[in-house]
């Protein structure tokens, strides 16, 4: 018997090509089906089940509430598309712990570390490759090269420089 590995297996289409389209990625940003996976300092948004019960689950905010979530978000990221649905990490860092709380509703922000495990594999995959994406944008904020300030594109995977001399492009 094989053995399985939590985090492997994301069948998500990351769209390489497609999110070098600026319309693209704000319609999928924008759209009402998109899955928004916000994270909270470092903590992803999941549904606790009762002790014994059921295992953590991943909680994808859809319509108003995403719409919120967004609003709020200091950075955006393209995950990718499956089944034409997108997924996209938000990062609401800059709410407080109050606040937090009141958008995550009856689910908790909680770290992937703790619950991760439990989670069927596709949501802890999911789960980490946002945290992730969001952890490298607050980490790059500035360029490693020349220290100026960087800017979000390609739907969150590349940051740009904005050394008007010679800009330089960073990948997670």
């Amino acid at each position: 018997m094989a053995k399985y590995l939590n985090y492997t297996g994301l069948t998500l289409d990351r769209a390489a090509n497609q999110r070098r389209d600026e319309a693209w990625v704000a319609k999928h940003i924008a759209h009402e089906d998109s899955l928004i996976l916000p994270v909270w300092r470092g903590r992803n948004l999941v549904r606790l089940g009762e002790t014994g019960s059921r295992p953590p689950e991943a909680v994808f905010p859809t319509g108003g509430q995403a719409r919120d979530l967004m609003a709020e978000a200091d950075t955006v990221v393209i995950l990718g598309v499956h089944k034409e649905t997108a997924y996209v990490a938000a990062d609401i860092s800059t709410l407080d712990e109050a606040e937090a709380e009141a958008r995550a509703g009856a689910d908790v922000f909680e770290d992937l570390r703790r619950v991760g495990a439990l989670m069927a594999g596709d949501h802890g995959a999911l789960l980490a490759y946002a945290r992730g994406m969001v952890h490298w944008h607050q980490r790059h904020r500035f360029c490693g090269v020349c220290g100026e300030p960087t800017e979000s594109r390609d739907g969150g995977h590349v940051r740009v420089c904005a050394n008007e001399d010679d800009a330089h492009m960073h990948f997670p």
